[in-house]
């Protein structure tokens, strides 16, 4: 891929991804404009519809207390709810809100219901008929008042509310409308009661009581909602509650109180209970008109806001569009090109032809730069070719001399191998071992070899450090050791040790060394132990440690050495091994240690010897987690034949 087509694609969709972002902004703004003034609209529709609501509770309470009192209708308030109804009507029809078909409707259903009820009102009837013309008047009005109370909740369908902090408002609108309907409704109906006319309903005073009920469910609905309230209408709010619940709730408990006990009020409680409805219905209309005017200025605020950032965005877009093309200009002619150009010289020089021609670049300065390089990269072309040549020439070299020094140490691995001993099996006694160099040369070995007494001698060395050194040496203390023990006369154990010891030159480096003689027949055994790890015997259900150290073979000529006697019977197992086990190390540099080792041979002392030592393997592997080892790992495990081991006293 060129520069080209990676630069262009990825601006063009950088280009695309700014210009969605600014047109999603701009959309944004373009619909928070649209909805902050289809609120504004619905805010405006709902002022008659506020109004028509106030016309209906005054026409309800005066028409009810008239008929119930014999009294005359007031027909200014049918007139008064007409004109609001039609204003209504004109105030939806005019406005375009998707909610209008459904509130003109509601409107019309209205207008019918209202003009039933006021002819049913002023047909002549007897006495209980207008009582009960009365109540039904007083019903169809509440039904009407709850739907033009729906009609409000309508009129937000569909809206999305463009500022949070008016969600609370819509709900405030709702509960003083429930606290409005309680003064407006218990007014005619204790009106009425206060009348003592003989035709007044009897359950009037229960209606009273259902009204309060309502109203203090709104009181308890404030309260929660007083705290997410704007604070410029939180103090207005609690006033409204306050009047509404010590004042006007208890004066008009007072009078139905005394009404209920005797029948009648004096004077003074009435004119306290008016003052007290008369106080809460101001308080609540004068609310009422402050949070429109709080609602309008929001939305109107918010309109502003939108109005702004429609501009700011749409300006945005069009600096982006000029800016986009700009930079693409200066991208192809400054950058694309000059590069493009760049990759032609570099693609002919890099095959070899110098006979380029460089021009000098009108682009920017890094640009400028690349190119002085590009003529210095063509001046060491000759250069870097006749170093590749010469480096192609020398790695060759090493590498045929790699292979013949890893030929020399895979033969050195075989000769050192074919020391180790051929027969597994004398006198009885059997050998097993494992056997694992760190690299292809060991500075481990060992040797089982039998005597004519009929007894065995195995040893095993390990050279300090590995590798080609310690393999060395591992080769000379092996026929060292192998050569003394032949010219041996079996007598001390500790003897032949001191004897190596002496003879081992001071020039080389030392070794440890671990010797074993068994007697199978005698069921015995003993070894000297020159600075080896301990060896183990297993036996039945025992593990013992056997040894006490001693110093390495070539550390002081004239050192002394242990003999350390051991029972060999039948089912015995005598287990040799090299430091490299023990200090075999995890990934975080933690060894396997004795103790583990330990530990391993108690619970699998009962295994064969064979799959002992596979088990061993595994462990070690498991420990290091890696198929090569950083030290030699030697093993070897003497095992008597039951058909000869303790046969004799």
């Amino acid at each position: 891929m060129t520069i080209k087509r990676l630069l262009i694609p990825l601006f063009f969709l950088m280009g695309v991804a700014l210009f969605s972002m600014i047109a999603l902004q701009l959309t944004q703004a373009l619909q928070v404009r649209d909805e902050a003034q289809r609120q504004i609209s619905q805010v405006t529709v709902r002022a008659p519809v506020v109004a028509l609501l106030d016309a209906l509770y005054a026409e309800r309470g005066a028409t009810y207390l008239a008929l119930m009192t014999d009294g005359p209708i007031d027909a200014s308030l049918a007139e008064k709810t007409n004109g609001l109804i039609a204003q209504a009507r004109s105030s939806l029809e005019s406005s375009g809100l998707p909610s209008a078909p459904t509130g003109i409707s509601t409107l019309n259903f209205l207008s019918h219901a209202v003009g039933i009820g006021r002819a049913a009102s002023q047909e002549p009837a007897a006495s209980t008929d207008k009582t009960q013309k009365a109540s039904i008047w007083f019903d169809v009005m509440s039904l009407q008042i709850d739907r033009l109370g729906a009609l409000r909740l309508q009129l937000l369908a569909g809206s999305h509310v463009v500022d949070q902090e008016l969600a609370p408002n819509f709900q405030l609108r709702t509960y003083l409308l429930a606290l409005l309907d309680h003064i407006e409704s218990n007014e005619p109906l204790l009106a009425a009661e206060l009348s003592n006319r003989p035709n007044v309903r009897q359950n009037i005073l229960l209606e009273v009581d259902h009204n309060r009920t309502r109203s203090e469910v709104a009181l308890e609905l404030l309260d929660e909602l007083l705290g997410s309230l704007n604070p410029a209408l939180q103090g207005e709010v609690a006033q409204v509650m306050t009047s509404v619940r010590t004042d006007f709730r208890r004066r008009e408990a007072e009078l139905t109180g005394i009404l209920r006990a005797t029948g009648n009020a004096s004077p003074a409680v009435i004119s306290r209970w008016e003052q007290a409805s008369a106080k809460a219905r101001g308080e609540i209309a004068t609310l009422q008109e402050h949070l429109g005017a709080f609602v309008r200025q929001r939305l109107d605020a918010h309109l502003r806001d939108a109005t702004d950032s429609l501009f700011t965005w749409a300006l945005a877009l069009m600096l982006t569009v000029l800016a986009l093309g700009t930079v693409s200009f200066v991208l192809l002619e400054r950058v694309i090109r000059p590069v493009e150009l760049m990759r032609d010289r570099m693609l002919r020089l890099a095959e070899g032809n110098v006979d380029i021609d460089i021009p000098s670049s009108r682009g920017l300065a890094e640009i400028n730069a690349m190119m002085d390089s590009l003529r210095v990269f063509r001046i060491n072309a000759v250069r870097r070719a006749r170093l590749q040549k010469e480096r192609l020439t020398l790695h060759a070299r090493l590498s045929e001399t790699y292979r013949l020094m890893r030929d020399d140490l895979k033969a050195a691995a075989l000769v050192q191998v074919s020391l180790l001993p051929d027969s597994r099996q004398h006198n009885g006694v059997r050998l097993a071992s494992f056997f694992r160099p760190s690299n292809y040369l060991a500075g481990d070995t060992f040797d089982f070899i039998p005597s004519p007494g009929g007894s065995v001698i195995m040893f095993q060395i390990d050279v300090a450090g590995h590798g080609t050194a310690a393999a060395l040496v591992s080769v000379v203390s092996h026929n060292a050791v192998r050569k003394a023990i032949e010219q041996w006369d079996g007598v001390s154990l500790a003897g032949l040790c001191a004897s190596i010891n002496a003879a081992w030159p001071e020039s080389l480096t030392y070794f440890t060394l671990l010797l074993v003689e068994i007697d199978p027949l005698a069921a015995r055994g003993r070894m000297v132990q020159a600075g080896h790890p301990h060896p183990f015997l297993l036996t039945g259900d025992t593990l013992v440690r056997l040894g006490a150290g001693g110093l390495p073979i070539g550390v002081l000529p004239d050192a002394d050495f242990d003999e350390v006697p051991f029972d060999f019977t039948s089912g015995t197992r005598f287990l040799a091994l090299t430091d490299g086990v023990m200090d075999l190390e995890t990934s975080e540099g933690e060894p396997f240690s004795e103790e583990r080792l330990i530990d391993f041979l108690t619970a699998k002392r009962d295994m064969p010897t064979a799959a002992l030592l596979a088990e061993i393997e595994r462990a070690l592997r498991d420990w290091h987690h890696q198929d090569t080892f950083k030290d030699d790992v030697t093993i070897v495990i003497l095992e008597g034949d039951d058909k000869v081991a303790g046969t004799q006293a």
